[in-house]
């Protein structure tokens, strides 16, 4: 790709998708490290929980399905020039 062409939307959301987790993690482990483990028990508001949960499990679904948009993107524009 030239330099001048713009990114695509697909590496975009890969970019963002990678920022957020390596945030997540350094900010995470930063604060267990000042607060200490905690307990591994499900507390008792289940839903609030799983919806940290849910979200943190389907992020890498979200990285890998905008990563192979890119690669098909680049693979179509690399045949058609």
């Amino acid at each position: 790709m030239p330099p001048s062409s713009p990114m695509p939307m697909s590496q975009r959301i890969v970019q963002v998708c990678l920022f957020l987790v390596s945030a997540i993690a350094v900010l995470g482990g930063s604060l267990q490290m000042y607060l200490g483990q905690p307990d591994t028990i499900l507390p008792p508001p289940s839903a609030v929980w799983l919806g940290y949960l849910i979200p943190e499990l389907l992020l890498p679904v979200v990285i890998a399905v905008a990563h192979a948009a890119t690669h098909r993107h680049a693979s179509r524009a690399a045949t058609a020039a």
